[in-house]
C-alpha cells in the first residue's frame, strides 16, 4: 500500500457534508488545509465542483432521468447492497421539494437512532410504494462513497483509502453509532479510518488560530463547554483544556445526552406554520410534509443569510387534475423565521442560563454550528 501523502478529514453531516485535507509533513501546523471541492450533480447532465456536498439522495422513478442525466466525470460503482441510479449531493436535494416519497435525508440522524434498526432499508421514511428503500447505514456509505470517487478522479496516484481519513462524529454517539459509521466507511472502500469527535476537533480548530494567545487565554479558563449546534443535532461537551509546551492536552470530562435538536426542527417549525397557512382541511401526511421540509429548508437559510430577502414564498402544488388550479402560495418573513432560530431555539437561554455564566467565570463557551 502506498504511503499517505494526505491527511483528510470529512465531516459527514446531516445536512452537508464538508472535506478537507493537508500535506502531510514534518511540521503539520506549517501544511496549509485546503476545503476539497466535491462533483457533483446540479440539474441533468450537469456536474459542478462545490465546496459542500449535501448529504441527500434521491431515488428517482422509472423513466423520470436517463443514464445521461446521471453522468459523472467518473465510472460510479455503488457500494455493496445499495441500489442502482440513485442521485447524490445538490440536485437530489432540489428535487426532494419538488417530488415527494423519493429523498432520503438526515441519514446520520438515523444513525443514532435506537428506536429503529439501522441496518434495516428503511430511507426514505414514508417513501412512495414504488420507491427502493435502503438502510441508515447504506445511505451513508455512499455519500462517503461519493467523497472517495470524486477525491479519486483527481488524485490519481495518491487514492483516498491509500490517505490518513478522518471522520469526525458526535461526542454523544454511542457504541454502536460509531460502529455502524466504521461500517459505512469499509463499504464505501475506506477500511481504515479514525473518528475524531466533533467537540474535539471545534478545540483544536480553535487552538490552531489563536496559537499566539492560547497558553495566555487558556490559563484562566480551564473548562471548556462546546455547544455544536448541528442539522440533526446538538452536542454539548464539557472539555479540560490544558497547554503544555506548545501542545494542547484535550481530555474530555463530560457530554451532554443526544439531543435530536438542529436545523432540521427549525425546518419542521417552519414548515408546520407553512401547512397552517395553506388552510389545509386536513394535515399534509408525511411524504408532502418532508417535500414541505426541503422548502422550508431553502427558505430558512437564504432568510438567514447575510444579504436576505425580507420574505420567501412557499408553494404547493396541487394533485390531479388539481395540479395547476390546485396550486397555493404562502410567505415566510425573515422576522417570522429570526424569531424561531432565536427564541424557541435559544441554547444559550434554554441550556446556559446567565446566572451559570455569571457564578462560572472560569468556564469558556464554544457554540459552533
Amino acid at each position: 500500500m502506498a504511503s499517505a501523502q494526505y491527511l483528510v478529514g470529512i465531516d459527514l453531516g446531516t445536512t452537508n457534508t464538508v472535506v478537507a485535507f493537508c500535506e502531510i509533513q514534518d511540521d503539520l501546523s506549517n501544511s496549509p488545509v485546503e476545503l476539497f471541492e466535491i462533483d457533483q450533480l446540479v440539474g441533468p447532465g450537469e456536474v459542478v465542483r462545490k465546496p459542500l456536498l449535501p448529504s441527500f439522495r434521491y431515488h428517482p422513478a422509472k423513466q423520470q432521468v436517463s443514464e445521461a442525466d446521471l453522468t459523472l466525470p467518473w465510472e460510479h460503482q455503488p457500494v455493496t447492497g445499495d441500489i442502482n441510479n440513485i442521485i447524490v449531493g445538490e440536485w437530489a436535494r432540489e428535487l426532494g421539494a419538488k417530488v415527494e416519497g423519493r429523498q432520503v435525508s438526515s441519514a446520520k440522524s438515523w444513525l443514532s437512532h435506537t428506536a429503529v434498526d439501522r441496518e434495516d432499508d428503511i430511507l426514505p421514511w414514508a417513501g412512495a410504494q414504488d420507491v427502493d428503500k435502503v438502510s441508515p447505514v447504506i445511505a451513508s456509505a455512499s455519500y462517503l462513497n461519493h467523497i472517495r470517487q470524486a477525491w479519486n478522479h483527481r488524485h490519481h496516484y495518491n487514492k483516498l483509502e491509500d490517505q490518513d481519513v478522518v471522520i469526525t462524529v458526535p461526542a454523544s454517539f454511542d457504541e454502536t453509532a460509531r460502529k455502524l459509521t466504521l461500517q459505512a466507511a469499509k463499504l464505501a472502500g475506506l477500511p481504515k479510518v479514525h473518528l475524531l469527535e466533533e467537540p474535539q476537533a471545534v478545540c483544536y480548530d480553535w487552538y490552531a488560530r489563536h496559537k499566539e494567545s492560547a497558553s495566555q487565554e487558556l490559563a484562566q479558563v480551564p473548562l471548556i463547554l462546546v455547544c455544536d449546534v448541528g442539522g440533526g443535532t446538538t452536542d454539548l461537551s464539557l472539555i479540560e483544556a490544558k497547554h503544555h509546551e506548545d501542545d494542547l492536552e484535550l481530555n474530555r470530562i463530560g457530554v451532554g445526552e443526544h439531543l435530536m435538536l438542529g436545523g432540521d426542527n427549525l425546518d419542521l417549525a417552519l414548515a408546520h406554520m407553512a401547512e397552517q397557512r395553506f388552510n389545509e382541511s386536513k394535515k399534509l401526511n408525511a411524504a408532502s410534509l418532508t417535500k414541505l421540509i426541503q422548502q422550508t429548508r431553502k427558505a430558512k437559510e437564504a432568510l438567514l443569510s447575510s444579504n436576505a430577502p425580507e420574505e420567501m414564498k412557499i408553494t404547493m402544488l396541487g394533485s390531479g387534475s388539481r395540479l395547476i388550479g390546485g396550486t397555493k402560495s404562502v410567505a415566510l418573513s425573515q422576522q417570522e423565521v429570526h424569531q424561531i432560530a432565536l427564541e424557541a431555539f435559544s441554547l444559550k437561554q434554554i441550556l446556559v442560563p446567565a446566572q451559570t455564566r455569571n457564578a462560572a467565570p472560569w468556564l469558556n463557551l464554544v457554540c459552533h454550528t
